[in-house]
């Protein structure tokens, strides 16, 4: 096994280097300042059946003083650019202590079980989270975080020893802690606070939002983060590929202020390529499109200069409620984003959320799916609800009449799939039509997400019935190589750059070309633009990725020639190890 700790010795002095996920890049040089904040340490204590009633009085105390706390911090966003956004997230973490399966789970717990109300509450949050984390997906994860941090409340007015403000921090502070929620990112110092690094969290999640929308370096899901950083070390934080530094050599610092000095002016450079095409230097034109999951992030993706949103992820629509968004609430969301997008293109992803019905698997006890990475998830999932898919294809078409729409359909694996989507779809486009409800002439185009191998491989075939490609890298390196990246027995074997993957990159590409139909590149690999050079050369002319990357990738087209990353992928496909692979681009990047 290949360990996610790495310790160099300088001298007499030893450099620790933990790796984690690169949530908002950026440099940040500072000293640590630990928050122990995880949940583990909550009282526990058996109850007589006649104490049942106070501990439940205890619960609903601590209830009432945990969403008087959230409407004070919804007073604290007002003043942010994104008000809208942070209104939606304490307004579900209000709902949530409202009635929930975590509130109306712990009051049964107390008076079935006999426990107080921190351990019951402590077995419910567990349940959920259980069910949560089964699903394996990446922006679940912001929900998961939401019920850490409501929970977390709960507990500190429960034992009533009071919230860690991260306020009134040393300069030069770097948080450490177990995981920032929404509610405690809104009060970091962000004046004295130069980074923060969490044990859990997820590159969707809140925090990571929060850290992005500031230009806060962070990176979350460190392993090891707490066992090995103490009050007082020198940290480095690097935001961009998620390393953690400890104690730092002097050649690593120097190194790394080196980085932040050329970060820093790189930045600057930015707004200059707001109006610039991504071109090489021979003229080979790449289309940059932004990926989101709110809608007042649209307002960024316009500011750095996308070619317009290649990925609206519908999840967030889902989350923080117990019911379904309606068909009118659902337009609302879809119509903001074209018309901040202003004559550009959205493409947006049905529903990817997997295993079982939302509703029905949030009330759920247990998640019995032994492996839901392989299970009804994606368009599966929606072909088996077919309500939800209706109302998402309602919304979607009606949004259509304002501005320029394209739909993605995730997790397809069969032509039957792509067939059977497209019923449905033209089924509501004439349904809404009879209503006299206007929608676009021409319906919008219907394409899919290449995730699975065997998608890939009938890349050909599938091209006659989807109009555009996007290949989901994560998921399909995750299936190519057998390999869960948040197990850390084996995501050292996680590698966008193994052959395999990169064949079957170039499959799709070229069955994409052969049929005249787009295909882009939505996944981490589009926002690294370590690997830009090498999706180039396999031919991919659209790339989708987080706005804040976009500058960044931009920059890198426009230094190289195209003809060049032929050359190099000439050389990439001939090789069979992954480390020389690398050898080869870090020679290219040289050059």
């Amino acid at each position: 096994m290949k360990s996610l700790t790495k310790i160099r010795q300088s001298g007499n002095q030893k450099e620790i280097i933990l790796d984690g996920k690169g949530v908002s890049p950026g440099i940040a040089i500072g000293r640590a300042v630990v928050f122990d904040n995880d949940l583990v340490n909550v009282p526990k204590y058996r109850i007589k059946p006649d104490g049942v009633l106070r501990e439940q009085t205890r619960f609903k105390e601590a209830i009432s003083r945990t969403n008087e706390q959230f409407l004070e911090l919804k007073d604290k966003t007002s003043s942010l650019k994104d008000k809208e956004n942070w209104d939606y997230i304490i307004e579900g973490y209000t709902q949530m202590l409202k009635s929930s399966r975590i509130v109306d789970g712990t009051n049964k717990r107390i008076a079935s079980d006999l426990i107080n109300a921190e351990q019951a509450l402590q077995i419910e949050v567990a349940n959920v989270i259980k069910i949560f984390e089964a699903m394996d997906d990446s922006y679940i994860s912001a929900k998961v975080e939401d019920i850490r941090g409501v929970s977390r409340r709960l507990i500190q007015n429960l034992t009533l020893k009071g919230e860690k403000q991260f306020v009134n921090l040393p300069e030069n502070s770097i948080v450490i802690c177990n995981e920032l929620s929404a509610a405690d990112t809104v009060q970091i110092d962000s004046h004295n606070t130069h980074g923060f690094a969490t044990l859990l969290g997820g590159i969707q999640g809140h925090a990571s939002l929060f850290a992005r929308s500031i230009g806060l370096p962070a990176a979350v899901d460190v392993k090891g983060l707490l066992e090995n950083v103490h009050d007082g070390d020198i940290v480095v934080i690097d935001g961009t590929y998620g390393q953690i530094i400890v104690n730092p050599s002097t050649e690593s610092l120097k190194k790394y202020r080196l980085y932040r000095a050329n970060y820093l002016r790189w930045k600057r450079s930015f707004s200059r390529l707001k109006d610039l095409s991504a071109e090489t230097l021979d003229g080979h034109k790449i289309t940059l499109k932004g990926n989101i999951d709110l809608a007042s992030e649209a307002d960024f993706v316009m500011e750095v200069g996308a070619d317009g949103v290649g990925l609206l992820r519908s999840e967030y629509m889902f989350l923080n409620r117990v019911d379904f968004p309606t068909e009118d609430e659902q337009f609302d969301i879809i119509l903001k984003v074209v018309q901040s997008l202003k004559g550009k293109t959205l493409t947006f992803r049905t529903l990817d959320l997997g295993g079982d019905k939302p509703s029905d698997l949030i009330k759920s006890q247990q998640y019995n799916v032994e492996n839901p990475a392989l299970g009804l998830r994606g368009i599966r999932c929606s072909l088996k609800w077919q309500e939800i898919l209706e109302t998402q294809f309602a919304a979607i078409l009606r949004a259509s009449a304002y501005g320029p729409i394209e739909v993605m359909l995730p997790m397809v694996s069969a032509a039957q799939e792509i067939t059977k989507a497209r019923q449905i779809f033209n089924d509501v486009a004439n349904k809404l039509r009879m209503r006299g409800i206007k929608i676009a002439d021409n319906l919008p185009k219907l394409g899919i997400m290449i995730e699975v191998p065997g998608a890939a491989i009938e890349s050909e075939a599938l091209a006659e019935y989807a109009e555009f490609f996007s290949i989901g890298t994560n998921d399909l390196i995750q299936y190519t190589l057998a390999t869960d990246r948040t197990n850390q027995n084996v995501s050292y074997l996680f590698n966008p750059m193994h052959p395999a993957v990169l064949r079957l990159i170039k499959m799709t590409v070229e069955a994409g070309n052969k049929k005249g139909i787009e295909v882009s590149i939505c996944g981490e690999m589009a926002a690294n633009y370590k690997y830009t050079a090498v999706l180039l050369g396999l031919g991919v002319k659209s790339l989708s990725m987080p706005a804040s990357n976009i500058p960044m990738v931009k920059e890198r087209i426009r230094s190289i020639r195209y003809e060049d990353t032929l050359h190099l992928v000439d050389r990439v496909m001939r090789e069979h190890h992954p480390d020389e692979i690398w050898r080869i681009i870090r020679e290219f990047e040289s050059y």
